[in-house]
């Protein structure tokens, strides 16, 4: 008798399966396709709140089952695509939602900067000294 699916070293009865007859379930190979023992069931399973936004957002129907999109998307034509002006107005618009840092943030954070790489520059010499001095030492001996 050959052990299938088992490791090397045997397995550990586990307290929540031992005894209680839960069958092993086996992982889902795709998104939706599921395998039970007997036969393949094809199945979409989310909860409520999952089918909910999927339902709004248009990846699924009233049913729960997925909608299938178009393969392939038609690119824009040229008179649907944005002016060049709209778009430049519109990164304009949203560039005046950034919240820019103030002068003095900026100096803050400047200095910050620049003590972190001295000591950081610092602690790279000093064990890099350390390290190289006690390689030369072993091989003095």
């Amino acid at each position: 008798r050959t052990a299938k699916g088992r490791s090397s070293i045997g397995r550990a009865l586990v307290s929540k399966t031992s005894g209680w007859g839960f069958k092993s379930l086996r992982p889902c190979g795709q998104p939706g396709v599921c395998y039970s023992r007997t036969r393949r069931v094809r199945e979409h399973v989310v909860n409520r709140e999952t089918k909910r936004m999927l339902q709004r957002q248009g990846a699924v129907d009233a049913a729960g089952n997925p909608v299938r999109a178009p393969r392939t998307a038609t690119p824009k034509a040229a008179s649907e695509r944005t002016p060049p002006k709209q778009y430049i107005g519109e990164v304009r618009a949203e560039l005046k939602k950034v919240v820019w840092p103030t002068r003095d943030e900026i100096k803050n954070y400047t200095v910050v900067v620049l003590m972190m790489l001295a000591v950081m520059t610092i602690l790279t010499f000093a064990f890099d000294y350390v390290f190289a001095k006690g390689v030369l030492f072993l091989f003095d001996r």
